[in-house]
């Protein structure tokens, strides 16, 4: 009686896929935008605490990648066919299950920090899988989800205290304004 387990194959294609999947160059941006939100809402927070917190984020944008990409199966085949999915590099099953991790391995950090962060997690996973789901068919309903969504590394640190001063507020809503612009424009297309 044989109980060893098989071994877990993953090779660099794959992990190359992966990481198209979840965009993982723009998770850079993510990252900054979180160390920016922490100085712009006067949050003391210890290098720990910064760390976990653009992990988390991080995590969920790339949960939302997967779980947007995995809605898009069959516009992609056609728009974009050498995307992870429609290419056959990665099944539409593994990219759902990828999208859970990532949305769980982003909360779980999050609650570690505090309670109102984590909460924050769960809504912006949330929000991002009725985006995928069915919300971005909803014309300028969906683009003004994903400004919001997007906006979230700048603004989540609200849920530590931090503070909407005005040059915050003139930042958060200058990015969001931009990034409804760009999603309004990739709807245009």
């Amino acid at each position: 009686m044989n109980l060893e387990r098989p071994a877990v194959r993953m090779g660099w294609a794959t992990i190359v896929a992966y990481m198209e999947l979840s965009r993982l160059p723009q998770t850079i941006v993510v990252a900054l935008g979180t160390l920016i939100g922490v100085r712009l809402f006067g949050v003391q927070a210890s290098y720990l605490t910064v760390v976990l917190v653009i992990f988390s984020n991080v995590l969920l944008f790339m949960g939302a990648t997967a779980a947007n990409d995995s809605c898009d199966v069959t516009e992609d085949i056609v728009n974009k066919p050498n995307r992870p999915l429609p290419s056959g590099r990665i099944s539409q099953e593994s990219a759902v299950r990828f999208a859970i991790a990532c949305f769980a391995a982003g909360i779980l950090p999050a609650f570690g920090v505090a309670p109102w962060l984590g909460a924050g997690a769960i809504v912006i996973a949330a929000t991002s899988t009725a985006y995928a789901v069915w919300l971005k068919r909803v014309p300028f309903v969906g683009n003004l989800l994903v400004a919001t969504v997007s906006t979230y590394p700048l603004y989540c640190w609200m849920a530590l205290g931090g503070e909407p001063g005005r040059t915050a507020a003139h930042v958060v809503a200058a990015f969001f304004v931009y990034r409804t612009g760009a999603e309004l424009l990739k709807t245009a297309e």
